[in-house]
């Protein structure tokens, strides 16, 4: 039995259960007074308003009491008969309750004195009122309240949408900005607002109050007679972050032609566009050629691990009775790895999408390559003229055997050994 309790109470699936006390049990009564005083400790803390732990504490500053409570033995007093009726409760309005929220509870003052816990603290459960401000009528009502005229509901064509509407006449006129009429023919908006965003400049117009509202590019008003195409420099004079840049900013105000200004400023959004775009162009393409690197340095691990005598004569002889490949996807596999050059010299694609040419891939274009032999651009590794310019004395060649210039004049004198 001693072997089986130890097993259990070691054991972490063991739970307590009041079931298994015996009734009548010292430990039952033990359990029983523990609930008990939890109980008390939480009815303590919610009738004075304390903390449970401060309850705690004052609970255990004293011993609880060891003897029996004995009732008073004296018989209560009979008083004597009356023909007159005393009343058990009276109440008058004249009662005033000191706390009309929380009532005062009558408690013994020996009680008092003897309690563990400090004495409660009444207090009203609702602030008090604060007075409202005397009523102080307006002095000028007229100067408070704006009546407005009431509006006319419906499109109103012809008549001027509201500020910062302009008439479309005069000599910024837009005769392009136009929709078609109920005959099929075009008809011309009468109003334009200049919608002045540096990031986008556009132009609404409508017919008049009320009216559907069109967006159309804001672009510069063309001039009544042909103009000539602007030179390299007069170009240059419309740039921003100039010394001159803020007189033309100056002039653009003094000319008061918004879409002037607009078109200035679409200008020089697109110049930072394609400066942003040529840094971001120039970051990948160090990118694109620290990957070639990196592809060229395997490439040379590989013949260094003498990789394609390892795996060649696997490729050709070892799988043919592998159940992975059926004969005839076998003998294609043999014959396309036969003929490898074949394979890698055709195009993915229909053509290039940086040069638009036919007849190579993106990835092999010479216009975006870097020569890993010569290190000049424009042109790829079996096209270059200058194969062994970086091959050294005590070093193997770096060219393959298959270029068109392996067998020119080469500073590498380090034999090697074929596959």
């Amino acid at each position: 039995m001693s072997s089986t309790n130890n097993s259990r109470a070691s054991s972490p699936e063991f739970v307590f259960n009041e079931a298994d006390i015996p009734p009548s049990s010292p430990m039952q009564r033990a359990v029983h007074c523990a609930v008990e005083h939890t109980v008390m400790i939480v009815e303590a803390s919610r009738l004075f308003n304390i903390p449970v732990s401060q309850t705690i504490q004052a609970f255990r500053q004293q011993s609880p009491l060891q003897g029996m409570f004995t009732l008073q033995t004296d018989p209560l007093p009979i008083p004597p008969c009356t023909d007159t009726l005393i009343p058990v409760w009276s109440y008058t309005r004249d009662t005033v309750h000191t706390y009309p929220f929380n009532p005062v509870i009558q408690m013994d003052a020996s009680l008092l004195r003897n309690s563990p816990l400090p004495s409660p603290i009444y207090a009203p459960q609702t602030p008090a009122k604060s007075p409202l401000p005397p009523y102080e009528p307006l002095s000028s009502p007229e100067s408070e309240i704006r009546l407005t005229s009431p509006q006319t509901e419906g499109p109103q064509v012809g008549q001027h949408p509201g500020e910062g509407w302009v008439p479309n006449e005069g000599v910024h006129t837009y005769p392009g900005v136009c929709i078609s009429d109920n005959q099929g023919g075009p008809e011309i908006l009468e109003f334009l607002f200049y919608e002045q965003d540096k990031d986008e400049p556009r132009l609404l117009a409508t017919r008049g109050h009320g009216c559907h509202i069109y967006l159309f590019p804001l672009y510069a008003c063309p001039d009544k007679f042909p103009r000539r195409v602007l030179t390299e420099k007069e170009e240059f004079g419309f740039q921003d972050g100039k010394l001159f840049s803020p007189l033309v900013d100056l002039a653009l105000v003094k000319e008061g032609d918004p879409s002037l200004a607009a078109e200035v400023w679409v200008y020089r959004g697109a110049h930072h566009s394609c400066k942003r775009l040529a840094k971001h162009m120039a970051q990948l393409k160090e990118q694109y050629t620290e990957a070639r690197w990196e592809r060229r340095a395997s490439v040379c691990r590989l013949a260094c691990a003498n990789a394609i005598a390892c795996i060649e004569p696997r490729v050709l002889s070892g799988l043919n009775q592998d159940d992975h490949f059926s004969p005839s996807l076998h003998d294609k596999a043999i014959l396309t790895y036969t003929d490898l050059w074949l394979e890698c010299s055709r195009p993915e694609g229909d053509e290039c999408t940086w040069c638009r040419k036919a007849g190579h891939d993106t990835h092999r274009c010479p216009a975006i390559n870097k020569c890993l032999y010569c290190g000049r651009w424009g042109h790829l590794e079996h096209s270059c003229y200058h194969t062994h310019i970086n091959c050294k004395k005590g070093k193997i060649c770096h060219m393959p055997r298959d270029h068109q210039k392996h067998d020119t004049m080469c500073r590498a004198d380090v034999c090697t050994f074929s596959a």
